[in-house]
């Protein structure tokens, strides 16, 4: 069993799945209203919803679980014997006992992180849900809101990460660090590479980077495929069809669909059988995963733009919208907004109107109805490096779009000259054949690394996890730089240059409008790099 890993992905702990899920408070345990939704206490708790999951003794060694009869109802609104969305709930006093701040209290905290993290991995509650490896942490950022630390975030992230990395280092247990602002976000990146502790061997490590690369220029689309959805404990397309036949009720079409080799057909036959209750059932069946995986949000944290994917579930919009502080637009149901993020749903979704491709008989009929849809696929494939994350290129349409696009290529391109590839397809395991078969036109990175009781379906998930990890990181893009607030990870020289970049901006600030717009785009570049204290931080 190896041991686990520290990741760190933007987002909202209520929107992340997880096993288990710490929360701040302080000794009186009062609870702040911005974590009641990761608690399922809803808008407007009462005192007794509160007490209810104060841990027993409280706040005897400054952290503790909620009581065992809290655990299921931490989350109430969880159908009954859905465990793969329940998580312990897990309490940290995140207030310093000695009337100090900065290094002192975020190395106090710390020390308390530790110990709690050794509980948690003493917990017998704790167990690996949604098909994961290793059972999953997460984490906000500690002590920075009402914890009185928020000064010195530099401090804190650097702690927190050494505090983490060492507990992971001896556990099977793997961390997840949420971050819900854009510069914590890079300054755990930051604090982590200074680690140097990849996880990955050194091909698939330089792999990593290279995509990262492209992604920090621009050059990257995203293509979400099913691989992705399932890390949050949604079914793979053959149990999918599966459970809908289930769901029928008729034993006759569980059996008749298992005699049909071809997903299309299967799903041709739910579809006669069943009419309209298809997409019902659908709904009801995807609704009950609610949470993004850890995919999801890391791929979310890599800025591509625009996304393209075959997914009905929203998880990747959900994860997207927690990223970058709002909902993308949906095509072709939303209009596209210049400079917004938007995903196009290549096969639809399951909203009222909409009337997703499913069947034979859908994919047949694909190029009449969804043209445009097709066509925008395709422009990305001719400008842009897709991504794609999840799908192991056997969608019809998909290549059917894939073969134009490559054959349009070859045709204009001069015998001297070699294309570049349209795209790299991020696959769980090595496939041969296929990086045969799309040799010089798309780019395979095989992530799972099989070694003895290091195999199966959770194996290859977390192999690809710690891949999309290592992307994001290196594409991470420093924002924290000139905040004072983060000088704890600074060099003497830097904060310095700190200093005197929150004084530019000052300067800038101070010059007459007409005169303050020759330097707007010095100006955005300091923001950028947190010249400009967003009292959002203070949250």
């Amino acid at each position: 069993m190896p041991h686990g890993h520290v990741f760190v992905a933007p987002g909202d702990l209520a929107h992340l799945s997880s096993d288990a899920v710490v929360v701040p408070t302080d000794r009186g345990f009062h609870l702040e209203p911005y974590w009641y939704e990761t608690l399922g206490l809803g808008d407007d708790p009462s005192a007794d919803d509160a007490a209810r999951l104060r841990p027993v003794e409280w706040p005897a060694d400054g952290y503790g679980p909620a009581p065992g009869e809290a655990f299921t109802a931490a989350d109430g609104d969880v159908a009954d014997g859905d465990d793969d969305e329940r998580r312990r709930v897990w309490f940290i006093d995140v207030v310093p006992t000695r009337a100090t701040g900065g290094t002192d209290g975020a190395a106090e905290l710390a020390d308390r992180v530790l110990r709690l993290l050794e509980a948690v991995a003493a917990d017998d509650a704790l167990a690996a849900r949604t098909g994961r490896l290793l059972p999953l942490v997460a984490l906000p950022v500690l002590g920075v809101g009402k914890g009185s630390l928020g000064g010195a975030r530099g401090d804190v992230v650097a702690r927190l990460v050494a505090a983490c990395t060492a507990f992971t280092g001896r556990h099977a247990i793997d961390v997840v660090i949420v971050a819900r602002h854009a510069s914590d976000f890079s300054a755990f990146q930051d604090a982590r590479q200074a680690l140097d502790d990849s996880p990955l061997p050194d091909d698939l490590e330089s792999q990593a980077r290279d995509l990262a690369h492209r992604a920090r220029r621009g050059e990257l689309a995203l293509f979400v495929g099913g691989g992705v959805s399932m890390g949050a404990g949604l079914q793979g397309w053959r149990d999918l069809l599966a459970a809908l036949a289930e769901r029928a009720g008729s034993p006759d079409l569980v059996a008749d669909l298992a005699a049909l080799s071809s997903p299309l057909d299967q799903a041709q036959l739910l579809q006669q059988e069943l009419g309209e209750d298809l997409r019902r059932h659908l709904r009801d069946i995807l609704g009950c995963v609610r949470r993004y995986a850890l995919a999801h949000a890391l791929l979310a944290s890599l800025g591509c733009d625009p996304v393209v994917t075959t997914n009905y579930d929203t998880l990747y919009e959900q994860a997207l919208g927690d990223a970058v502080g709002a909902g993308p637009a949906t095509l072709p149901f939303d209009d596209a907004q210049a400079g917004e993020p938007w995903v196009l749903k290549m096969h639809g979704d399951l909203r009222e109107g909409s009337r997703p491709v499913l069947s034979r008989s859908d994919v047949v009929g694909f190029d009449s109805g969804s043209g445009p849809v097709g066509a925008m696929v395709q422009s990305l494939l001719l400008t842009r490096h897709l991504l794609i994350v999840g799908a192991s290129l056997t969608d019809d349409n998909f290549l059917r779009l894939a073969h134009d696009v490559a054959s349009f290529r070859e045709t204009h391109t001069a015998r001297s000259r070699e294309r570049r590839p349209m795209g790299t397809v991020v696959a769980l395991a090595d496939n041969p054949g296929s990086r045969r078969l799309w040799q010089g036109r798309f780019e395979f990175v095989a992530t799972h690394v099989p070694s003895p009781g290091h195999t199966g379906r959770a194996a290859q998930a977390r192999d690809l996890a710690l891949f999309l990890d290592r992307v994001a990181l290196h594409a991470s893009t420093p924002r924290y730089a000139a905040d004072e607030r983060y000088e704890g990870l600074l060099l003497d020289d830097e904060v310095r240059a700190a200093h005197d970049a929150r004084r530019l901006l000052a300067a800038i600030d101070g010059l007459p409008p007409h005169a303050r717009g020759r330097w707007r785009l010095v100006r955005e570049a300091l923001e950028a790099s947190g010249a400009s204290r967003s009292p959002d931080l203070d949250v």
